[in-house]
């Protein structure tokens, strides 16, 4: 009986969770607040990157991002946009690194 009543319990709380991982995403990725230092600063870089790379392209405003914690700090961050062949905002993907010692890298962007 007593064994029932411990798997009745592991498998409970293996269905339903602690209940308080509402933030997180799949993957160890976790939204965070656009206004963040971290997504600010990352915003602005990936600014000046597509100036060189993609100069049709303008970056209006981060609308929402995700982290995850390695050796070291990634980015997914969603952006409106505008181009050169584009009157209405549209929405890129872009990937940063931040290192253990703060230096930034776009990874990539995905229109």
């Amino acid at each position: 009986m007593m064994r029932l009543v411990i798997i009745m319990i592991f498998l409970i709380s293996v269905l339903f969770g602690s209940g308080c991982k509402d933030a997180e995403i799949e993957g160890g990725f976790t939204a965070v607040d656009v206004k963040i230092p971290e997504v600010v600063k990352s915003v602005d870089l990936l600014k000046k990157d597509l100036a060189v790379k993609h100069p049709d392209v303008k970056v209006l405003r981060a609308v929402s991002a995700e982290s995850q914690i390695v050796a070291g700090q990634k980015l997914v961050i969603k952006c409106e946009y505008l181009s050169d062949t584009n009157d209405k905002p549209k929405i890129l993907r872009a990937y940063i690194f931040i290192t253990l010692e703060s230096k930034y890298t776009v990874e990539k962007v995905e229109f």
